[in-house]
């Protein structure tokens, strides 16, 4: 069909009635997008789209026939806001992709603003992905309302100066987001003071939050709330580190497996009641926290609460705190076991296997350049608690299997001398190299897990990390 020129924009129509209309910088962006329909494709064409105004957006698709406003892969597209509110705003849709645009605020509306980057409130099944949002006054990405099955992905959030990168719900539990995934997203220089990375306040259930990379954060990197007695949150794979309270807060049913905190101004992992009798279900499993000023894994609030667990976490802070747990604020009904720390333990006790003391950074290939992966000495390898109680994880940090009858210790499960999974930098987290558990890789006793290597090093690798300590500190 031979395209018409419309107000610098180009409209076709497409099957069942959907049209497809491809915009250029200039286009009045309102008049060309008002309605919506199923189906229905709205391309950008490459360069700065200076806005007066909020974009305020309503799409409704279905399931079959999703809404898609996308670039056209011709080069970068950026909406600059100079007034009116947050940059982009979808309320009130469901079934619409949204994909590839940058959304940043002007140097004044930076400087001047509390407004957000990109808003959902009262929508389901929106998808984002490949979205920058930077240079915002308020926060990057906010869900307001109640929302399910969002799924952001692949989002970069940076350089927001009052606000959190990514907030969901209302902090009374009046509005809620559940059933959501955020996955693979990069959030970083959040700087207002005591905000969050990502926070999920109270009332979210069954969202997941895998795989995020968080660095750089005024207040906490992730925190889950209240489920207001709902189905469990999960945190699992991401890795967080230079937050200024906390790596990650729990304070309702979660489970949080696989994750690396590490250079943490305040706690690695806290978990806390936040209203009365609300903490339940939290499980803390496989975790490697390293290199906290304040303790790294503290509890408080878990005396008589039920599904409470805390296994197979790795800690080190050699010459720091390790473990705590408020006084009168346990009970014998917390599972506790399978644990490796170093660095000063209170209230657990390792003669119950609650925890054994490890080698500190000398369990790690070198915390100094940010490889948490064991050694073939390490504490950590096949020591960790297989029960069903543990909650082993099927996989680990960099998604290879874990040995379920002698599971490793901390975030990642030892396959062999090197790391072959990620490289934790400032970027998204990104695919593992190839390599299964249980792969030959050159055999000797150092590279077989159940070797005892680990009983002839612990000397020398304990003075190792007793002399790393100042250097990774640093």
């Amino acid at each position: 069909m031979r395209p018409i020129l419309i107000s610098s924009a180009l409209l076709w129509a497409s099957s069942a009635s959907a049209v497809t209309v491809e915009l250029e910088p200039g286009a009045d962006i309102a008049a060309l997008t008002t309605a919506m329909a199923p189906g229905d494709e709205f391309i950008f064409h490459a360069g700065t789209y200076e806005l007066a105004g909020q974009l305020n957006w309503t799409a409704v698709g279905t399931e079959a026939d999703p809404i898609s406003i996308r670039t056209a892969g011709d080069g970068v597209v950026t909406f600059e806001l100079a007034d009116g509110g947050h940059v982009v705003r979808f309320s009130d849709s469901a079934f619409v992709i949204f994909q590839d645009f940058v959304l940043r605020g002007t140097d004044d509306r930076y400087e001047n603003s509390n407004h957000s980057g990109l808003v959902i409130s009262n929508s389901a099944d929106v998808t984002v992905e490949s979205v920058r949002i930077e240079h915002v006054g308020g926060t990057g990405l906010v869900l307001g309302g109640d929302n399910q099955r969002i799924h952001v992905e692949g989002v970069e959030i940076s350089d927001t100066r009052t606000g959190a990168g990514i907030q969901m719900g209302c902090g009374n539990a009046s509005c809620w987001t559940s059933d959501s995934v955020f996955t693979g997203n990069l959030v970083h220089d959040v700087l207002g003071e005591n905000r969050y990375g990502i926070e999920l306040l109270p009332g979210g259930q069954g969202n997941t939050f895998t795989n995020n990379v968080i660095y750089n954060v005024g207040g906490v990197g992730i925190g889950v709330s209240s489920t207001e007695f709902g189905p469990s949150n999960t945190v699992e794979g991401n890795v967080v580190w230079d937050a200024f309270d906390a790596g990650i807060r729990v304070a309702g049913a979660a489970t949080v497996r696989n994750n690396i905190v590490f250079r943490i101004q305040g706690n690695g992992i806290r978990s806390s009641d936040q209203f009365p009798d609300s903490l339940q279900d939290v499980v803390i499993a496989n975790n490697t926290i390293v290199d906290t000023s304040d303790w790294g894994v503290r509890l408080q609030q878990w005396n008589e609460k039920q599904g409470m667990v805390l296994t197979n976490n790795a800690v080190a802070n050699p010459t720091g705190r390790a473990f705590t747990v408020d006084a009168e604020e346990w009970d014998d009904g917390n599972y506790i076991a399978g644990n490796v720390m170093t660095g000063l333990v209170e209230k657990i006790d390792s003669e119950l296997g609650q925890f054994t003391p490890g080698f500190g950074y000398g369990d790690f290939e070198d915390a100094a350049v940010w490889d948490f992966y064991p050694t073939p000495g390490s504490a950590l390898i096949g020591v960790g608690d297989a029960a069903a109680d543990a909650f082993v994880p099927a996989n680990d940090f960099s998604d290879f299997a874990r040995d379920g009858s002698a599971p490793d210790v901390g975030a990642y499960e030892y396959t062999g001398e090197g790391n072959p999974g990620w490289t934790l930098q400032e970027d998204f987290k990104g695919p593992p190299t190839e390599r299964t558990v249980g792969e030959d890789v050159g055999g000797g006793c150092c590279g077989d897990k159940g070797s005892d290597a680990g009983v002839f090093l612990w000397p020398l690798l304990a003075l190792f990390a007793l002399r790393r300590r100042r250097t990774f500190a640093e």
